[in-house]
């Protein structure tokens, strides 16, 4: 586990009233023990409060280890109300002032994603260690509920443990969302693409977002086509770049990236399809069918698209397909779930969906 932040409380050791009307939002991260003084309540001292900061909880083979981003410097005071004389004196200054910062303003069009803007790599925040939990302290990690709700469980030799919550209301929030989208992919697709006799296995929801790919050993990140795709509307994107600081295994964790492919040569089915997600402007569905692969633009998006709802742009043998696997994401907490295409022809793509643990099985059900 990586990169987990969350607040803290403690629970059987230091007890607690949850009950009124001003109680804090859900922690969380949960420690608990059967007394106080045990391992998970030291820990907890030696961490200091929690200010207007962000805190990660980082897992490792050697320890369990705490980060804080650096708090941010305070606002500066106020200036002092001037005098009337004082405003008059500095109104023309201040005009000028105003004037430049209006057209800095005005002529700066460059996007931003909250911290992170566009054609720029994915920002990375710098933490401090502020507590660490040695290895050999640390029993077991694995997967546990506290009631109904699923958490990650590290407990430690004494017995007391840590419970890693999930943040719902974003996670609950994609899952709506994908689910709906799915829903209306299968049935668009039913009733304007499919051919007659054609089973619906699975239609991939595009992503406004970057393609990672290994070739031949190369990393490219993004990965530029090398070669002509259809001429998508509404020009290029603009995304923040992904960071080479994530290792190709993690790159889930990247979120600049919706997409990472490997392959050996430019041919292969992988790299193939990786064009189309980077040259498609977030427009390129990957979908599979009991007859073919297929790479699906809406034509309303296409340059000069004519003709019915989608446009096939491309299509592989359904047989290209050799595995279909959910794939968990990333070390981070909660993980960010992909589905894997694996291929004949060795190469293989991965995508991000919520929903992938669903989908996968009920596409591998489907004749």
């Amino acid at each position: 586990m990586a990169g987990f932040a969350g607040d803290v409380v403690l629970e059987a050791i230091a007890g607690g009233d949850d009950s009124g009307s001003g109680k804090p939002p859900p922690p969380q991260v949960i420690a608990f023990g059967d007394r106080a003084g045990v391992l998970a309540h030291e820990f907890l001292r030696g961490i200091p409060p929690r200010a207007a900061i962000q805190r990660l909880w980082v897992l490792t083979p050697a320890r369990l280890l705490v980060l804080d981003a650096p708090v941010p410097p305070p606002e500066p005071a106020p200036e002092p109300e001037k005098s009337l004389l004082g405003k008059a004196v500095g109104f023309g200054r201040g005009v000028a002032k105003f004037g430049k910062d209006v057209a800095g303003i005005l002529t700066d069009r460059t996007k931003t994603y909250g911290e992170n803007r566009e054609g720029e790599p994915i920002g990375l925040r710098e933490f401090t260690p502020v507590a660490e939990l040695p290895g050999p302290r640390i029993a077991r990690v694995d997967r546990a509920k506290r009631g109904r709700e699923p958490v990650l469980r590290v407990s430690l030799v004494d017995g007391s443990a840590f419970d890693f919550l999930e943040e719902r209301t974003g996670a609950d929030l994609a899952v709506r969302t994908a689910t709906k989208v799915d829903e209306i992919i299968e049935r668009e697709y039913r009733g304007h693409w499919l051919r007659p006799g054609e089973v619906l296995r699975l239609g991939c929801a595009p992503h406004h977002a970057h393609v990672g790919l290994r070739l031949g050993g190369v990393r490219h990140a993004p990965y530029v086509p090398a070669r002509e795709v259809p001429k998508v509307t509404g020009g290029p994107p603009r995304w923040p770049l992904p960071t080479n600081a994530v290792p190709d295994e993690d790159w889930a964790d990247d979120p600049a990236l919706g997409y990472w492919a490997t392959a050996d040569d430019p041919a292969q089915v992988a790299v193939r399809l990786a064009d189309h997600f980077a040259g498609g402007a977030g427009h390129a569905r990957l979908t599979w069918t009991n007859q073919r692969l297929a790479v699906v633009y809406p034509t309303s998006h296409l340059d000069g698209g004519t003709g019915g709802p989608f446009t096939t742009a491309e299509e592989f043998d359904a047989r290209v397909v050799a595995r279909l696997d959910a794939v968990p994401g990333g070390p981070s907490f909660p993980p960010s779930p992909s589905i894997r295409f694996g291929f004949a022809d060795g190469s293989a793509v991965f995508l991000r969906d919520a929903l992938a643990a669903t989908k996968v099985p009920r596409a591998l059900s489907r004749a």
